[in-house]
């Protein structure tokens, strides 16, 4: 575990390697070969932070063919590649920093061998990362209409925060999830435009910083 200074919290990182270190659930052995997630939720979910290395990760599933599939996801690919009819190598396209995946697992096992996803087996995750979350859905959802332990957040600036405890909600304007709002604050001779803020002292981890309205002082 290791404190991540964008997220202001705890995250696992993975560093090494990338052929030799990984996490991988549940672990490959000979004691738990037997052993596999069972998780029929088709639709897989990775919060990473992408660390300027290679990185790679992959998720073996089941399909009703009775086959086992392992797909392969790594930024050092630019087109799909298939091996036989049991791998499959997808390219990886991460932004710098945090970078939210989802991935159909059902949508790929019937475009790529014609069969029907029955359940996720065993999932790796490679060397060079930082994992925020890894969870399963029963479907691809907008960000607004995720639970908010599992939304894309970033602790705001301080100067917004100091605004919000010492002028309260009041001074706020239109400062609801998912609505860009104007925040006007002549103690700082300053107005500010934020999309998605929540007065609670989070932005979604996509808005890196306050864009500043045209004609206002940077």
């Amino acid at each position: 575990m290791v404190h991540d200074d964008d997220l202001q919290a705890a995250v696992v990182e993975v560093r090494g390697d990338g052929r030799t270190t990984s996490i991988t659930c549940p672990a490959p052995s000979s004691r738990t070969a037997h052993l596999h997630l069972a998780i029929t939720l088709p639709v897989f979910v990775l919060v990473v932070k992408h660390l300027r290395f290679f990185y790679s990760y992959q998720v073996e599933v089941l399909d009703d063919s009775g086959v086992k599939r392992v797909f392969r996801f790594t930024n050092t690919q630019n087109t799909i590649r298939s091996y036989g009819m049991t791998s499959t190598i997808i390219p990886l396209q991460l932004a710098e920093g945090w970078n939210m995946i989802q991935v159909d697992l059902a949508e790929l096992v019937r475009s790529q061998y014609g069969t029907k996803y029955i359940e996720t087996i065993r999932v790796t995750i490679n060397a060079n990362c930082r994992i925020r979350q890894i969870y399963f859905s029963d479907q691809l959802y907008e960000e607004e209409e995720l639970k908010d332990e599992h939304k894309f957040f970033l602790p705001i600036q301080d100067w917004l925060c100091r605004m919000v405890s010492q002028h309260g909600r009041s001074t706020i304007l239109e400062l609801h999830k998912g609505k860009g709002s104007i925040i006007n604050a002549p103690k700082y001779g300053m107005c500010r435009k934020l999309e998605g803020v929540r007065v609670d002292g989070y932005a979604p981890i996509r808005r890196r910083r306050p864009k500043v309205c045209e004609g206002c002082p940077s």
